[in-house]
Parts: C-alpha cells; structure tokens; sequence
C-alpha cells in the first residue's frame, strides 16, 4: 500500500525517534520524555538523544546571555 501511494517505508522504530526529537525541540523536560517513551531510566533517553539535546544546550547559553545581558539596561 505505500508504494502504491509513493510512501517510503517507515518503521515503528523511526516514529518514535522522531516522537522524541519533537519532544526535545520542544524543550518538553528530559524526564518526562523518557517516561513517555517508557526507558526505565532516564539516563537511557540521555545517553540515546545526547546528540539531539546538544542544540538544547546551545539555546539554553544563549538564554542566559540574553538574561544577563538585561540585568542593568544601559542608561542613556
């Protein structure tokens, strides 16, 4: 059926890892991403998806300096 329609095969496998990546983009909390997809630790979701969290790391140092930079406004 999914030839017939110029569907590429996808595996259950595939789905969920994108479940996850959409969950870590989301910035939806590691520990409930791992229990959603049911690892029973959550360093086992950590140690799979390190590679997706690492723009979550980024983004986080970005934050941060954006913050500390509004601390004290400069005056005019």
């Amino acid at each position: 059926m999914l030839r017939r329609k110029g569907v590429r095969h996808i595996r259950f496998h595939d789905l969920r890892h994108s479940c996850c990546s959409i969950y870590l983009a989301s910035n939806v909390p590691l520990a409930v991403t791992s229990k959603l997809l049911g690892h029973s630790s959550i360093n086992i979701t950590a140690n799979i998806y390190a590679h997706l969290m690492e723009e979550s790391i980024t983004d986080a140092g970005e934050k941060i300096n954006e913050a500390i930079g509004n601390i004290h406004p400069k005056k005019e």
